[in-house]
């Protein structure tokens, strides 16, 4: 029992457990204060929607940091508890930035008048699509410097993302309206992919390989 508790111990001193949490809980705090302040707009390239879509950067940025932090080449050939941690991590995360900022809406909707449900959707789909490029960027180039990936991602949407101030580019989808049906396909596409190369070689990268 000891010996599994200074593994976890060690595990979250690591991959910085705290900072994510603290990541998770800042980014739905955010979301929701002032509510007024961040609420989608007509105009999808208006200030509201971008502050939404930097708050969902938070999380993926944090988690990047966070597994970047062991040492690839030994954890590739460690037990697989590491592994199991790491899925843990990020389902956890992922599943407490979106019951918290579920639960936040709920209770912001009912003080304000802005329709923060759709604040909440927007920074959901862009946090599932960051996540989606930092796996898939992992696969290629690890964990140190995947956590780019979305950053660079979201600095396209905004600078080339959009054609005029009614609507975005079809690569562009964290831009689009909150119930668009093809931005949500496309971010279930690109987090499956990324889970599925995480899934594969979950311990793979150019770190490894160079090894």
């Amino acid at each position: 029992m000891t010996t599994a508790f200074n593994s976890v111990s060690l595990y979250r001193k690591v991959r910085r457990v705290n900072l994510i949490a603290l990541s998770v809980v800042g980014s739905a705090l955010l979301l929701q204060v002032p509510a007024s302040a961040i609420s989608i707009r007509v105009s999808p390239i208006g200030a509201p929607l971008m502050i939404a879509l930097f708050i969902a950067l938070g999380l993926p940025s944090a988690l990047g940091f966070g597994l970047s932090r062991g040492l690839p080449a030994q954890e590739s050939v460690a037990a697989r508890r590491i592994r199991r941690y790491d899925a843990v991590l990020v389902a956890s995360s992922v599943c407490a930035f979106l019951a918290l900022g579920a639960i936040g809406a709920q209770v912001s909707a009912g003080f304000n008048a802005a329709d923060v449900g759709d604040t909440y959707l927007i920074a959901t789909r862009a946090l599932m699509t960051y996540l989606g490029w930092l796996l898939v960027a992992r696969f290629f180039v690890g964990w140190r410097t995947a956590s780019i990936a979305p950053a660079l991602y979201l600095l396209a949407v905004g600078v080339f993302g959009f054609a005029d101030e009614t609507a975005a580019a079809g690569w562009a989808w964290i831009g689009l309206p909150a119930n668009d049906g093809w931005a949500w396909a496309c971010t279930w596409i690109l987090l499956g992919l990324g889970t599925t190369l995480w899934a594969l070689r979950p311990n793979w990268s150019l770190e490894v390989r160079a090894a």
